[in-house]
């Protein structure tokens, strides 16, 4: 295990220097996050899944195995806590993606291990671990330490075909939230692949995932409210000419998260593809008043992941209004006498807009 460094000014990386080469078998997907005190945590797997601290050899620890392991995955919490969350896959324990506390202080396990809810389905007498179906064993799980509390895990659930998408949140004291942020039951539908999940600075969570329907290739991506609860309107990108081969990633931004993805074209040429994506609105339909004998006024609302957004240009037949800081826009109509099929617009910088289809008036 090697490692490099470079200051954020982005001089040059420093010559990589051994970190440890004991335990190292077939080492692969290694990942690194930070103990409270600044020291580094590495996780890999080999034979098992290791954890090792600091840059100096000895002390790795490999953690309780019951299967195959592998592609493991480690992040701080704000708290201080450290998880290692890995896919399992065969063996005589729990498969699917298992969850590990670690102590900062030696890589050792605290506690018992947890197999994420939904991470495995039953299928003919058989438990399968959608972790190792969902995107290749050269990636290590989703996982992010969300800003202001908890660790996010994404993956997949359903079998034989991956038929939704989950986020748990964890904490120290175990999973607080299964969060089902994609689903289908269209035949058509070739199910999820390669789950990707992300951290904003205001304590947001973006998830993203590939979509595949026979025709074309889609990468999918939420961006949840400030606390993490709920996420908002999907949005997506169609890789340029070509297939997503189950490899994408995500670095979320305040108002955006950068999307990379590796592209396969349909003549096998490979390229690595950058884009960015905005969140999504959401346009809810609101009551209705009656003003005078003739008039009606409608209310909408504007929504990011269930949070009122103000500034939002709401328009319907033509008639524009803006959104308050309650997310509320109204507009005024004359009734008719027979009530008709209408379609409400919305539309703000930053966000990628909604359209809602009513009876009006």
């Amino acid at each position: 295990m090697l490692t490099s460094t470079a200051p954020a000014a982005g001089s040059p990386w420093s010559a990589p220097a051994l970190v440890t080469n004991e335990q190292l078998a077939r080492a692969r997907t290694p990942a690194v996050t930070l103990a409270p005190d600044g020291t580094p945590l590495q996780t890999w797997y080999g034979s098992g899944i290791v954890v090792h601290r600091g840059l100096a050899p000895g002390g790795a620890q490999t953690l309780p195995a019951s299967g195959t392991e592998a592609r493991p995955n480690i992040a701080t919490d704000a708290a201080g806590h450290v998880w290692v969350v890995w896919c399992r896959f065969g063996g005589s324990g729990p498969v699917g993606t298992i969850a590990q506390r670690v102590d900062p202080a030696s890589g050792a396990p605290v506690g018992s291990q947890i197999q994420l809810p939904g991470s495995s389905t039953e299928f003919q007498g058989t438990q399968n671990a959608l972790c190792v179906l969902d995107a290749t064993v050269a990636r290590n799980e989703p996982l992010a330490a969300r800003v202001g509390g908890g660790v996010y895990a994404a993956g997949t659930t359903g079998y034989p075909k991956r038929t939704g998408v989950l986020v748990w949140r964890l904490d120290a004291s175990g999973v607080t939230r299964t969060l089902t942020v994609a689903s289908t039951r269209k035949p058509a539908h070739l199910g999820y692949n390669d789950p990707a999940v992300a951290a904003a600075p205001d304590g947001r969570v973006w998830v993203a995932w590939v979509e595949r329907d026979g025709r074309t290739t889609k990468i999918v991506a939420r961006r949840s409210n400030h606390a993490g609860t709920a996420f908002g309107a999907a949005v997506q990108a169609t890789p340029p000419g070509g297939i997503s081969t189950a490899a994408v990633n995500l670095a979320a931004q305040a108002d955006r998260t950068d999307l990379i993805g590796l592209v396969q074209s349909s003549s096998g040429a490979l390229s690595i593809q950058h884009t960015q994506l905005w969140p999504g609105l959401t346009l809810v339909r609101g009551g209705s008043t009656r003003r005078g004998r003739r008039g009606v006024v409608l209310s909408f609302r504007a929504l990011d992941a269930g949070e009122p957004v103000g500034g939002v240009r709401v328009r319907v037949a033509g008639k524009p209004a803006v959104t308050a800081k309650n997310g509320v826009a109204k507009l005024a109509f004359r009734r008719s006498a027979k009530k008709h099929g209408a379609t409400a617009s919305a539309t703000r910088s930053g966000y990628v807009g909604a359209r809602l289809s009513f009876a009006c008036c």
